[in-house]
């Protein structure tokens, strides 16, 4: 058995100038069909990527096709690799040698040359963590050596690897990049990553604008999020339809006034000029915005970003390559005057945007950067391995021609995996954009699999779950049985400059649910600690369980270590709905027949303690804190099927339920009130987009809340599934509004439906007429004693007494 056994492990990879300093210009073929007049130079290994773990057993091989004229002479076989930046040669004792430039080649095999020959490089052994790559060569008779241009190469982590590996050859990511293309070609399925939503936990319970108007609901102080719509007390500025071309996105400013309320238009900025595509849909085409208020120093600005969604693949001039053309756009605007809007300067980068943030007077972008390989459907045609400048994004400024790359590979890291993951030819990219000098930007990229991204005013926080497959044969198969093994690998990165330093990695039990616009909610930062929700187990199985970890960054070691935990919280078998952390305390939402709220005081993070239940019906999706004591839930009303059918595990969905919990006493919570609205099938855009809640504190002990709510509570005709089993049963379209309630947080706490601002009803509109499907886009702003209702292109106001 033939191992690489090397003094300085540490990573490997071995140059090409090394080899040509000692020999003619070599053949370059790399995975081609041999023919009867060229070299070519195949390597076999035992996993579905270019990732391992240190206990896989690694099996490598080369394959050398000999050209015709050099079959049958008396020559020679070489090996070389490198790693740590020393390089190494495969002497024929079986010994792994070091080697420089200046030194002659040791053969590791002297034989007379059939048309093929094969070179064992490991067989099932295992390798100590570290980067790898290596060449095989032989003599022609000319005296040349001819090699494969492109190495073979390898990452391999240690068995306990938690921290992100840090890529220190542009070759490593090269390869790994052209090997997940591979994977990803039509003929592939395995492998695809999906990756979650870029969202902090809620712990501001007060609108982003001071004064007596609404913002944007955010999650976490200090960390403003793009909306579609941005005030500034008494101005408006919202992404609607231009009025020319209503799939285009325009920039529209109103003046807001609350007595009488109204919104008078003030200038518009047409943003968007390209034709709608079959998948341009609602929610990409508007894109999303930033305010920057105005300042003694600083003009008030905007910043506009949005995305392409086509799915059009872009051709290459690389046979058999494409690249997606999703595309992230940026335009800045000033708005000193805000009828006259005008965009300043734009930049163009290349990527599907994930998410963004604005921290600091630094725009945080998150982008997922996407290649694509078609396999030859002619065996005979060469594999064309790209530059890396081809798998990386590029950006632009302005309407220069010229475009830059976004990230090099210096910049990059690999995820801790092991032989049973296929690589991806996917980038996922952090990139830190000044407000005031958008050229200085810097960006940092991960390949590999990535779930969740969650952010503090501090710090990034990527995360990655292991799932259990395992090779069965030839394909990757799911292990039910080891669903209780699943770990999430957490990786931070600071926030406190535009350098976005790593600053380490730790790993959790379990996974972090299904529901990526959820996922990142089970994240909280406080005093300099992680709280972290997950599940373990099967997720509709009845050992399904919850678990809360705690980490802490160790600056010593670069990791994220565990300092306490609490687990088995809410009963056996339920799910995870919802999970917030405000300070120090912790709120979960577990659910199965019906709705623990479970309450976690992290005083002490070490001891994590649950304080008390409450059990209800129905669940929450989402809860917002109502001032100090006070928990506000929405979600919907569910009723349990004694049969034990329904949604999901023995209960039906009904309407859409707000619940007002008092938390002042962890150990006697209390549903102080609830309103439930409509039937089975009512919606609300705040449980799929927390921006469409908004929430203004109006008095002292009184909050204005308001929510836009498709209703549905009529039931015209009767079909089979409701009259076997009416809690199965949808109700009709009804309405789409907006609507405002009253939260009393004083001694009689209570929550109140003040009215209804209704913007479509099926007593006066088709369903089919209506533009409630572009719901997840309603918005609402709260002035004093009014409300602006934003749905669709209109702006709907009124003041809060008038509403019906």
């Amino acid at each position: 058995m033939l191992t690489l056994k090397l003094s300085c492990i540490a990573l490997l990879g071995c140059y090409i100038a090394p080899i040509m300093a000692n020999s003619l210009p070599p053949l370059i073929a790399v995975d081609t069909s041999a023919t009867k007049s060229e070299v070519t130079i195949n390597h076999r290994l035992n996993s579905v990527g270019t990732t391992f773990l240190a206990s896989d057993q690694v099996s490598l091989s080369f394959d050398i096709h000999i050209a015709k004229e050099d079959v049958g002479i008396q020559s020679e076989l070489y090996l070389v690799a490198k790693t740590g930046g020393q390089s190494y040669v495969h002497n024929a004792e079986n010994k792994w040698l070091p080697w420089s430039v200046n030194q002659p080649l040791q053969a590791t095999k002297s034989l007379q040359l059939q048309a093929q020959e094969r070179l064992e490089v490991l067989n099932d052994a295992t390798l100590p963590a570290g980067e790898y790559q290596v060449y095989a060569a032989y003599k022609t008779g000319g005296g040349e050596i001819k090699y494969n241009a492109n190495p073979v190469t390898l990452v391999v982590f240690a068995d306990n690897a938690q921290g992100l590996h840090p890529i220190s050859d542009a070759e490593i990511l090269r390869d790994y990049l052209y090997q997940g293309a591979i994977n990803a070609s039509p003929y592939y399925f395995y492998g695809r990553v999906f990756l979650g939503d870029f969202s902090p936990a809620v712990i501001d319970t007060e609108s982003s604008v001071a004064g007596n108007t609404s913002g944007t609901t955010l999650q976490e102080q200090g960390v403003d999020e793009g909306d579609r719509m941005k005030t500034d007390n008494k101005l408006l500025f919202s992404l609607r339809g231009c009025a020319e071309d209503s799939q285009q996105s325009c920039l529209h400013s109103y003046q807001l006034q609350d007595s009488p309320a109204q919104s008078t238009p003030l200038g518009v900025l047409q943003l968007t000029t390209q034709e709608a595509g079959q998948y341009f849909y609602a929610s990409n085409r508007l894109g999303e915005l930033y305010l920057n208020i105005a300042t003694e120093t600083e003009p008030r600005s905007l910043i506009w970003l949005s995305h392409s969604d086509s799915w059009q693949i872009q051709p290459s001039i690389y046979s058999d390559w494409s690249s997606y053309d999703k595309q992230i756009k940026l335009k800045f605007i000033a708005a000193r005057d805000p009828d006259k809007l005008t965009e300043t300067h734009q930049l163009t980068l290349d990527g599907e945007l994930l998410s963004s943030r604005l921290v600091d007077g630094v725009l945080y972008l998150l982008s997922r950067h996407s290649t694509q390989y078609y396999v030859p459907f002619n065996t005979e045609a060469q594999h064309i391995k790209p530059p890396l400048d081809f798998f990386l994004p590029h950006y632009q400024m302005g309407d220069s021609d010229t475009s830059k790359p976004l990230v090099e590979s210096s910049q990059c890291y690999i995820a801790p995996q092991n032989n049973t993951r296929y690589n991806q030819a996917t980038l996922s990219v952090i990139t830190a954009i000044p407000v005031d000098n958008p050229e200085a930007l810097q960006s940092r990229c991960i390949a590999g699999e990535l779930d969740t991204f969650y952010a503090s005013a501090n710090a990034l926080y990527f995360s990655t779950s292991r799932y259990p497959y395992s090779m069965k044969g030839d394909q990757l198969v799911y292990d039910y049985e080891q669903e209780q093994e699943q770990v999430t690998d957490i990786h931070k990165f600071s926030l406190q400059s535009v350098n976005l330093d790593y600053r380490g990695s730790g790993q959790v039990t379990g996974h972090l649910g299904w529901e990526k616009d959820k996922k990142s909610f089970r994240f909280g930062e406080y005093n300099n600690t992680l709280r972290v929700a997950t599940s373990i187990g099967s997720s509709w199985g009845v050992d399904s369980r919850t678990k809360v970890t705690v980490l802490a960054e160790d600056s010593d070691s670069h990791s994220l270590i565990e300092v306490g935990a609490v687990d088995n919280l809410g009963k056996p078998g339920e799910r995870l709905y919802a999970a917030r952390f405000i300070g120090k305390r912790g709120y979960l939402v577990t659910f199965r027949v019906t709705d623990p709220l479970i309450v976690i005081d992290f005083s002490q993070p070490e001891k994590p303690e649950v304080l008390g239940e409450l059990e209800i019906n129905g669940y929450s999706d989402f809860l917002q804190p109502i001032g100090d004591n006070f928990l506000l839930g929405i979600g919907k009303d569910a009723i349990a099927d004694e049969a034990g059918g329904g949604d999901f595990r023995g209960a039906w969905y009904q309407g859409v339920k707000l619940s007002l919990f008092d938390v002042s006493n962890a150990e006697n919570l209390r549903e102080v009130d609830s309103i439930i609205l409509g039937k089975r099938g009512t919606e609300s855009t705040v449980l799929q987009d927390h921006h469409g809640l908004a929430i203004l504190k109006t008095a002292e002990n009184h909050y204005t809340i308001a929510l836009p709510i498709e209703l549905h509570d009529a039931f015209n005709k009767p079909y089979l599934g409701s009259l076997i089993n009416p809690l199965s049963t949808y109700y009709n379209w009804t309405h789409t509004g907006l609507y405002v309630f009253d939260i009393n947080t004083a001694n009689a706490a209570a929550l109140k439906l003040n009215g209804k601002l209704i913007s479509e009803s099926s007593e006066f509109v088709s369903p089919d007429d209506a533009s409630r499907y572009d719901f997840i886009n309603d918005r609402a702003v709260i002035q004093n004693d009014s409300v602006h209702f934003i749905h669709g292109d209109q702006v709907l106001s009124s003041t809060i007494a008038d509403l019906k």
